[in-house]
């Protein structure tokens, strides 16, 4: 009986973990490009800064 419920709470605490993970990874993911896009923004600006 006690096995089984740890058991249950083990299955649902890796389902858990590996959520959490695939969320990071998304959001790093979506981060990185945000962060490409405004050091590109920046470098067009100092390119017409500098003309």
């Amino acid at each position: 009986m006690v096995l089984g419920s740890l058991n249950w709470l083990f299955s649902f605490s890796l389902v858990v973990t590996i959520i959490f993970g695939i969320v990071i990874v998304v959001l790093s993911i979506c981060w990185w490009q945000i962060f490409k896009l405004t050091i590109r923004r920046f470098n067009t600006e100092d390119k017409q800064h500098d003309r």
